[in-house]
């Protein structure tokens, strides 16, 4: 099947599609995926890429650093303690 852009709008949750996801970012769904989100206002179609400004990239969200987030998970900074 073929994939199109969504851009991830405010009215989303946490969830888009069976992914997480956030506002702003763009996912590339099929129309099936793509087909209840579209309805409930949690994502709209992104122009082909011929209609996009020349240089105008894709939002992206960051991938976060998962030693960073796990190290923080097992080893809380101990502010605040008295000892």
């Amino acid at each position: 099947m073929e994939r199109q852009s969504y851009r991830v709008t405010d009215k989303a949750g946490p969830k888009v599609a069976g992914r997480t996801a956030s506002p702003g970012e763009v996912l590339d769904l099929t129309e099936p995926e793509a087909r209840y989100e579209v309805m409930a206002g949690t994502i709209v179609p992104v122009p082909a890429e011929a209609e996009v400004e020349a240089g105008a990239p894709k939002a992206r969200r960051p991938k976060a650093d998962v030693r960073k987030v796990v190290e923080g998970l097992f080893n809380p900074a101990q502010e605040g303690s008295d000892s």
